[in-house]
């Protein structure tokens, strides 16, 4: 039997619900939803109800929600992918399995949908069975430039970084703006060496209307360090506003100061740095041994460069793209459990 169609006043409120739940405006989201006449007996209703728990941490409230939005909807695989974001951030690891092995790609021809359940994949370090995913959204929908970016992602995760490149490129044809497939192949511009490339297609996104200019400041930034291209690093950095509990900001003051030999100023920044990521328990920086202070250039050097190995590894540009779940300066989106 064919779902009844949503009626006129609720399709507005639920509109009206998702607005408010990306602006993290939790309170007027819910009183959106609770107008809905019935509401309850509607899975969408269930799934943005626990958006906004997820939002105000309140996983308990979440998860009850999202089990009765699959409950009303057991076919429809995006809400299980929406469980896996809400049981995985609440540490049930078993339910988060469960979750997983009751993914059926047959029951979805979306490729948002597929995108979706992609994405929870991924989170699960999952990427063979998120690439099939995407294999089918793109099958379903050639064009569709943000599957073919995740997939080139995927591949990527699992060294096909040549077949990864060509994806790209093609979602390049198909939507020359398309900032996620151009930042990707920066990315990897730069993993690989090639700096000017690199350098060449960060402008051309610094320039785009789209996106953080914040974000594709500090792409430009990193390629301009990499290539030995100070003075144009510190003018770009000295314009970044609004970044002090950022990490990623702080290693490339300090990698600047590092290789403009000075090596002070290289210690405070790194310094920071690495305080910054040990407040944020980040696995890799807590193997890291450093000191509280540091007064001599040759000690201070030596220290660095045999850190610099563990710290790249977090900040490599490429290796923060397809490990996006662990990156220290990639904010999670609560409002991704909506449909797009």
């Amino acid at each position: 039997m064919a779902k009844a169609a949503l009626p006129k006043e609720a399709r507005l409120k639920f509109k009206a619900a998702r607005d408010f739940i990306k602006e993290r405006d939790v309170v007027s989201a819910r009183a959106e939803l609770l107008g809905i006449e019935l509401g309850s007996s509607f899975s969408l209703f269930h799934r943005m109800l626990a958006a906004c728990a997820y939002i105000s941490k309140d996983f308990e409230l979440a998860c009850s929600h999202i089990e009765q939005a699959m409950a009303l909807d057991p076919d429809k695989q995006v809400l299980i992918a929406d469980a896996i974001r809400i049981y995985k951030t609440k540490g049930d690891e078993v339910r988060t399995s469960q979750l997983f092995e009751s993914f059926n790609l047959d029951k979805t021809d979306s490729p948002a949908e597929l995108l979706r359940v992609a994405v929870a994949m991924k989170s699960l370090l999952r990427y063979s069975e998120a690439a099939v995913a995407l294999e089918k959204g793109l099958r379903l929908s050639p064009e569709n430039t943000r599957v073919r970016d995740q997939y080139g992602i995927m591949l990527a995760m699992t060294d096909r970084s040549r077949e990864a490149l060509q994806q790209w490129k093609f979602s390049l044809k198909f939507n020359p703006l398309d900032n996620q497939a151009r930042v990707c192949l920066g990315r990897l511009y730069l993993h690989q060496n090639e700096y000017l490339k690199a350098i060449e297609i960060f402008k051309e996104i610094l320039a785009s209307e789209e996106g953080s200019i914040v974000g594709k400041k500090i792409n430009l930034i990193d390629a301009y360090i990499r290539n030995s291209s100070f003075n144009e690093a510190r003018s770009l950095l000295a314009t970044v506003e609004g970044m002090d509990a950022n990490p990623r900001f702080h290693y490339l003051w300090g990698m600047l100061h590092f290789r403009s030999n000075d090596y002070m100023l290289a210690f405070a920044s790194l310094s920071r740095c690495i305080e910054l990521g040990l407040d944020r328990d980040h696995e890799i920086i807590r193997q890291i041994s450093w000191p509280a202070s540091c007064t001599s250039d040759d000690k201070i050097k030596n220290l660095i460069n045999s850190v610099y190995p563990t710290l790249d590894s977090v900040f490599d540009p490429f290796n923060m793209l397809i490990n996006s779940q662990k990156s220290l300066d990639v904010q999670s989106d609560a409002a991704e459990l909506l449909i797009d």
